[in-house]
This record gives C-alpha cells, sequence and structure tokens, in this order.
C-alpha cells in the first residue's frame, strides 16, 4: 500500500528552484536540496525522480510562472488595450532581457556528460 505524500510538492519544488537558482545544478548538492526542501531522499526519488528530473521540472516550473508574471504585468500595464497590435513578424534581433536563470548551470544530458542547456547573451 503506497504512502500518502506528508509534504506540499509546491513548495518543494519551490525550495529546489531557490537551490538550483543560487548554486546552480552542478553547485546543488543532493543533500542541500532535500534540506531546502524538507523531504527525505526517498521521497525525493519517488515524487520527481532524480537530481536531472528535478531540475528539469523546476525549470519548467520557473519559465511557467515568469511569464504568467510577464503576462500579467503587461495586462495591468494597459497593453492589452485597443492601441496595442502584436507585430506582423518578429524582429530577428530583437535582444532578449538577461534573467535569472542564465545564472543557472547547464545541466548533463542523460546520453553524454557535457553540457546540454547553454546561456545565451
Amino acid at each position: 500500500m503506497a504512502r500518502h505524500k506528508e509534504f506540499d510538492r509546491d513548495k518543494a519544488l519551490g525550495a529546489a528552484i531557490g537551490i538550483f537558482s543560487q548554486h546552480g545544478y552542478e553547485g546543488s548538492s543532493t543533500d542541500a536540496l532535500l534540506t531546502a526542501m524538507k523531504i527525505s531522499r526517498q521521497s525525493m526519488y519517488d515524487t520527481f525522480g532524480d537530481k536531472r528530473s528535478l531540475y528539469l521540472e523546476a525549470l519548467k516550473r520557473y519559465n511557467t510562472d515568469s511569464v504568467s508574471r510577464i503576462v500579467d504585468d503587461m495586462k495591468g500595464n494597459g497593453l492589452r488595450s485597443t492601441h496595442w497590435k502584436p507585430p506582423s513578424s518578429p524582429s530577428p534581433r530583437v535582444p532578449l532581457p538577461r534573467h535569472r536563470l542564465a545564472a543557472w548551470a547547464s545541466v548533463p544530458s542523460a546520453s553524454s556528460a557535457g553540457p546540454t542547456m547553454t546561456s545565451r547573451r
């Protein structure tokens, strides 16, 4: 019989985001993640899989939350008014703002020892 989870998955994921954003993937030890998430090693593996899977889920959540905040800010500033129209085609050289995620270290792929994600300027 499966045991009921005794922790808040969203809070644990939020704590992992904090650790990864401060230390990057390579610099975030599993022990540091477990301490911040306030869960056992077995709970982490049962819920999120391995460290790489946890990182990828944290990255996805961080991106989703960030985009949602940007959209909310845009709506709050009246950018959805009848005067604003989206561009017909995106500019090929529009610089993107540097994001806190750019500080996150790259994640090694499952098939290679080298990094698979890089930050761009």
